[in-house]
């Protein structure tokens, strides 16, 4: 605005000058030049106030069109922010509804599993008790004879003491090959794959490998299969390993229910304590059967380590 006045300025002095040098009549110039002056003074006015009004309005209307797009901005990130919330409560009720899914199909799972098992040792009682009964059982006594007996011959007698037939036994394990089986249970054991370490876990129960306790309490506690924590388990359990009753106990509260039902068995077998754990025990009962046991460890460790002759500490089977 300051150069467009000092323009007008020059321009109106400009004016001046020419009416001055134009006419004749120095009264009349003075009084020419003086009009000239007032005039151009006005016009310059005139011209600064329509120029200052123009960027007035300009300086509105860009201000009005920033404002509106700054408002079309501002409710296009309301709405980008509302969808993106629906969205993560959709994914987090789709997520919380999948996972309950899950943990009622494992409870259902283990329920069934414990079902078969209970009907699966019923009736290995039952066929065991009918075995028995038969091998206690007299033989039945030969028909006499209904004709004459011959010379020399008197009645037919039966015999009560025939010997029981002895079941052929297999050739002797080599124990080198044993002693491969088990080394190479031992390596495996420290791989991750479940194809592997099945067979492995098998080896170290069947041959009672104690020295693979920390191996298999770290499955227990760390792999992502849950069938391959579940053996893990299992073979502690079998192996009656006393150096794994706290990770045993922690496995109460495995997210799978499998895992944690074969935990209760194995720390039954170990310390012959019931913890009356149910297969569809709810995370705050698997919780208090932890304590529970652990209480209970605490109490009656030193004892039971005698009974299985696993000393703790540095004196432990290695």
């Amino acid at each position: 605005m300051s150069k467009l006045a000092l323009l007008l300025s020059l321009l109106a002095n400009g004016l001046a000058l020419f009416a001055l040098l134009g006419r004749p009549s120095q009264t009349q110039d003075a009084a020419a030049v003086a009009l000239s002056s007032s005039d151009v003074d006005r016009v310059a006015r005139s011209l600064q106030e329509e120029v200052a009004k123009a960027a007035h309005a300009r300086d509105s209307a860009a201000q009005r069109e920033i404002d509106q797009r700054l408002k079309k901005a501002q409710e296009m990130l309301a709405q980008t922010t509302d969808a993106l919330q629906k969205a993560q409560a959709k994914a987090e009720n789709t997520a919380n509804y999948n996972a309950s899914k899950l943990e009622d199909l494992d409870a259902a799972v283990t329920s069934v599993a414990a079902g078969v098992e209970k009907q699966v040792q019923t009736a290995l009682g039952t066929v065991e008790t009918r075995v028995k009964a038969l091998e206690e059982r007299p033989l039945a006594m030969a028909p006499s004879g209904t004709g004459p007996a011959g010379p020399g011959e008197g009645p037919m007698k039966p015999n009560l003491t025939l010997p029981k037939p002895e079941m052929p036994s297999g050739p002797p394990e080599d124990p080198e090959v044993v002693k491969a089986q088990v080394d190479k249970a031992l390596a495996d054991l420290d791989l991750e794959d479940p194809e592997k370490l099945y067979p492995a876990i098998t080896v170290i129960q069947k041959r009672r490998v104690l020295e693979a306790t920390p191996k298999l309490i770290r499955i227990l506690a760390l792999h992502a299969d849950f069938f391959t924590r579940q053996a893990a388990a299992a073979a502690l359990g079998e192996l009656r390993a006393c150096d794994a009753v706290p990770a045993l106990a922690e496995a109460l509260r495995d997210k799978s229910g499998m895992v944690a039902q074969q935990a209760n068995k194995s720390l039954r077998l170990i310390t012959d304590h019931d913890l009356g754990l149910s297969p569809q025990a709810r995370p705050q009962e698997r919780t208090r059967a932890r304590a529970d046991m652990l209480e209970f460890w605490s109490r009656h460790e030193k004892e039971l380590r005698e009974l299985w002759k696993q000393p703790k500490g540095a004196d432990a089977p290695k």
